[in-house]
């Protein structure tokens, strides 16, 4: 008998036990679970991502009034975070 007869006589034989198709049903419900995975792994970051945006609008408006000054020398404030142009120390929010 030739390779390829014994091939489809193997591959009948898994096909009547009804263990082929169980084998395929597997790797289709593995492959429709890992899609739905991704799918809403996917879903879940795009709607992180577009929140994430408007927070960052909001916290820099607020920050707009936001003063800045250094601890060693109270009288140099500043709009935006940096160092101390006097002892280099970096300036902490106003309080």
């Amino acid at each position: 008998m030739s390779k390829n007869k014994e091939k489809l006589i193997f591959l009948s034989s898994l096909l009547r036990g009804g263990i082929l198709i169980s084998l395929i049903r597997k790797i289709l419900k593995m492959r429709l679970l890992v899609f739905s995975f991704v799918l809403l792994s996917g879903l879940m970051f795009n709607s992180c991502g577009s929140n994430s945006s408007k927070e960052i609008q909001k916290t820099t408006k607020e920050e707009a009034n936001v003063e800045f000054t250094c601890l060693m020398h109270p009288d140099i404030v500043s709009s935006k975070l940096g160092d101390c142009p006097i002892c280099g120390m970096g300036l902490v929010e106003k309080e």
